[in-house]
């Protein structure tokens, strides 16, 4: 799919200009749902029929190519920023979990006399 998108040089309308299939990458999310819209703007005005215009099967692939593009951009990149959310929860669960084993210990040490706090200072 990207290197028929790269042979037939196809280019992508956004309000940052024509963008060639890897510059999808660097967008957001919400600027790709806005290429996607205007992509399904398109396929709906090929859908139409027209007694003035005539609508080839080759345009009409050519545009489905760029819709899979978007979609196909778009899916891999809402999973890594899932993924990144996640990766994000699971270390502020564990940052949460150390801080309280940290607690408990310092609670066994609150319950130590000052001599066995001494004896533990001294052996480090």
């Amino acid at each position: 799919m990207f290197e028929k998108a790269a042979r037939l040089k196809l280019r992508f309308g956004s309000y940052k200009g024509m963008l060639n299939a890897e510059d999808l990458w660097d967008l957001t999310l919400q600027e790709l749902d806005d290429i996607y819209k205007r992509v399904n703007t398109q396929l709906k005005i090929l859908s139409e029929d027209s007694l003035l215009e005539d609508r080839t099967d080759t345009t009409r692939e050519y545009i489905e190519l760029k819709w899979d593009i978007v979609k196909r951009v778009f899916a891999v990149k809402q999973l890594e920023q899932e993924e990144r959310e996640a990766e994000v929860e699971k270390a502020a669960k564990k940052q949460r979990l150390l801080e309280i084993i940290a607690n408990k210990q310092d609670e066994k040490y609150q319950d130590m006399t000052e001599a066995e706090l001494t004896n533990l200072v001294a052996e480090l």
